[in-house]
């Protein structure tokens, strides 16, 4: 069995895409404006012990097949599904049909900001691991090594789907 990894964003980061990839249509007035409905929309809620209602964000997924296109579309991964949304959103904010090419940029704008995000991550690892190896306990650090080294391997993965793509 061979596992696929996988990239998530959310309500959020779709909308920061699209202002990014058109600013005039999603300002930030709209993006704002838009933030708290679109989380209420797509959130998931659930109860916690003491029976108030958490808002989850819903994430959507993104696997580095998705190609959004109108010539290769791939609807394997619920982020297409999410670029869609959007589009229709702006297509109503301004009323008229948004290019072919809008999906393709907020895509290419969501994995950008992901992997800048992912590079930072991974920086501050090797600077831990870097001073763990540093400090004079060795064996209070072992535990922590695996740990963070799990991480980067995480990150990693991470990056690498989103450079593929």
């Amino acid at each position: 069995s061979t596992t696929t990894a996988t990239a998530f964003f959310d309500v959020i980061d779709l909308l920061h895409a699209a202002q990014t990839a058109r600013p005039d249509t999603f300002s930030p007035y709209i993006v704002s404006s838009l933030q708290q409905p679109l989380l209420d929309a797509t959130g998931i809620r659930a109860h916690n012990s003491n029976n108030n209602i958490n808002n989850n964000r819903a994430m959507f997924s993104y696997s580095g097949t998705t190609t959004t296109t109108t010539t290769t579309t791939s609807k394997l991964d619920s982020v297409y599904a999410g670029l869609q949304m959007i589009q229709g959103l702006g297509q109503q904010i301004t009323k008229e049909k948004l290019p072919d090419t809008f999906c393709d940029q907020m895509l290419l704008s969501l994995r950008n900001k992901r992997l800048e995000e992912l590079h930072q991550c991974l920086q501050r690892v090797d600077t831990m691991m870097m001073m763990m190896m540093h400090q004079e306990n060795e064996n209070e650090n072992d535990e922590w090594k695996g740990m963070k080294e799990s991480i980067r391997i995480l990150l990693q993965a991470e990056v690498d789907v989103l450079k593929e793509s």
